[in-house]
């Protein structure tokens, strides 16, 4: 790993390579290896689900989906994982939202919802990419060799960079105690 910038997908696949043995690679566009291959869509997958679900940096609140003008259905992003609408019982399905209530698809207005996107390896701050990798380079170890104690090492690995991203998502979600709102109405009250 190149630990001067934030690691990036050839690092995690070159990290998960390591797990069973493997030398690492110099390129991702290289496909003569079936096992980068094979490290780089894992890596892929294990990021889909570790953004699913939703964190600091890939949930937007209030965010506002238009119906479209020809047949007023409200279409999402290519890249949405989860959707929450506010204000009406509305899912997604496939790729717009459902008006469950009105048994529709059809929608006259916008709607205000809470939105988890997946985005690409490099837009993911160092945490999340840590998690990844680790989590990806246990899996992939597993389903190569499933090795107990090559598992335990990449486990250890792995739990360690869950807690810093939890940590990490705890710091970002919440207010400093001094200029939280609730904290500072107790302070502005008692004066």
């Amino acid at each position: 790993m190149n630990f001067l910038t934030p690691t990036t997908q050839l690092d995690a696949v070159n990290l998960m390579l390591s797990t069973v043995g493997e030398s690492p690679i110099v390129s991702l566009e290289d496909g003569s290896s079936v096992d980068a291959s094979q490290a780089k869509l894992m890596l892929n997958n294990v990021s889909r689900q570790v953004q699913q679900r939703g964190w600091w940096f890939n949930t937007e609140e209030g965010y506002k989906l238009v119906p479209d003008s020809i047949n007023k259905n409200v279409l999402v992003p290519p890249n949405t994982l989860k959707i929450v609408p506010k204000s009406i019982n509305a899912v997604l399905r496939g790729t717009r939202l459902y008006d469950i209530d009105k048994h529709t698809y059809t929608f006259t207005s916008p709607v205000e919802v809470e939105i988890v996107f997946l985005l690409p390896f490099e837009e993911l701050p160092e945490p999340a990419r840590n998690l990844v990798a680790h989590r990806a380079g246990r899996m992939f170890q597993e389903r190569m060799f499933g090795s107990d104690t090559l598992s335990a090492f990449t486990k250890s690995d792995e739990s360690i960079a869950l807690s810093d991203l939890v940590a990490a998502d705890m710091e970002a979600r919440s207010p400093n105690m001094l200029t939280g709102s609730q904290f500072a109405q107790k302070l502005t009250r008692r004066s």
